[in-house]
């Protein structure tokens, strides 16, 4: 995290041998001149991703309105960033991303998927549209002509309203349920033995619940980095959540939460402990097989209560958002109970986004 962003800088800047330079000089004085010059090369960089994404965030919250893909472009948007931009935006978002710069006749595209939605796919498509494209199921690199990125976004459109929900949303599976009583520099060290890690070996991926967060504090230069630690109690282990797309909800929150995460050994002024490398705060979490230590993060409608499946609660979720609180309260506690004032209450709640806990009596 220290070194690569410096190298890749040169780069997305316009200058790669800069970073060649560096690598393959044997006095330490060209060393330094390099390095200096790349450092200076990233703090640019830094500062325009910074804008672009800030310009891109906007035009992004005024174009959403629960489409499967955004396409956005702007005449001043840095041909190295945009890619980053991309990847931030369909994070928050949940749907893939395309950021175009406009250069005379040209658009030129970076665009980022999520989930398993094969993006390259895609674009193979709309192959007719475009003057050239590349890359891979989770990014690419596309052109069109200028006059036809609106042409380009509709078929987009078109082609990823077929893509299963699940797709966007993959449910995630967990290897291990861990009490944070139980991590330690020892039995990271044995997990380590498993590496190297890897798309067809992929590093542990281990969940603990109703633990909270404290000491939470939004680091990087961004402010866009979750520094906590994670407490039971009686346990902590320091963690880090990177780009945590809702860091402002979660700087203030004081409930119980359920944490999955990757583990690694820090090492800082010669002290050296466990570290959580934070994938997900705040999902629903079952046990997928009772024998095996397997996890999946699943929502609500995967198991509706009592009857019906899981299209007629997005159904009702889509058409009419009162009459699915109707229903989920017949499924939950019966057609003809009335809903205390608390209950309610805690409903208007949920429905303004708030964190709520409610407590009532059994009888």
């Amino acid at each position: 995290y220290g070194l690569i962003p410096r190298l890749n800088a040169a780069g997305r800047m316009g200058d790669a041998t800069l970073a060649l330079e560096l690598l393959i000089s044997d006095e330490s004085a060209h060393s330094a001149h390099y390095a200096e010059l790349l450092e200076l090369l990233n703090q640019q960089r830094r500062d325009i991703e910074a804008q672009l994404i800030l310009e891109a965030s906007r035009q992004a919250e005024a174009r959403y309105v629960g489409q499967h893909i955004l396409v956005l472009a702007d005449e001043d948007w840095h041909e190295g960033v945009k890619g980053i931009a991309a990847s931030r935006l369909a994070k928050r978002f949940g749907i893939p991303v395309i950021v175009f710069t406009l250069d005379g006749d040209e658009a030129r595209g970076s665009g980022r998927s999520v989930g398993t939605v094969n993006l390259f796919q895609a674009v193979s498509s709309c192959e007719d549209l475009t003057l050239r494209y590349g890359g891979h199921e989770e990014a690419v690199g596309v052109t069109v002509h200028r006059q036809m990125i609106a042409v380009f976004k509709d078929r987009m459109e078109q082609i990823l309203a077929d893509e299963p929900r699940e797709h966007f949303h993959p449910a995630l599976d967990v290897d291990v349920r861990l009490k944070l009583a139980e991590i330690d520099v020892d039995g990271i060290a044995e997990l380590q033995k498993l590496e190297p890690f890897g798309q067809e070996n992929k590093q542990p991926l281990f969940v603990s619940t109703n633990i909270f967060l404290k000491s939470a504090r939004a680091v990087g230069v961004a402010k866009n980095h979750l520094s906590c630690v994670l407490s039971d109690g009686f346990n902590d282990v320091a963690a880090i959540y990177f780009n945590c797309p809702n860091i402002d909800t979660l700087l203030g929150h004081e409930g119980l939460i359920d944490v999955i995460y990757n583990l690694c050994v820090d090492t800082w002024n010669g002290l050296t402990k466990p570290k959580a490398l934070i994938k997900q705060i705040n999902p629903v979490v079952r046990v997928k097989d009772e024998g095996s230590a397997q996890r999946q993060i699943v929502d609500i409608t995967d198991h509706p209560p009592r009857s019906g499946d899981r299209a007629f609660w997005r159904k009702l979720a889509r058409e009419d958002g009162a009459r699915l609180t109707t229903a989920l309260q017949e499924a939950l506690i019966g057609p003809d109970c009335v809903l205390h004032e608390a209950q309610s209450l805690a409903l208007h709640h949920l429905h303004m986004r708030e964190s709520v806990l409610t407590v009532m009596a059994t009888g």
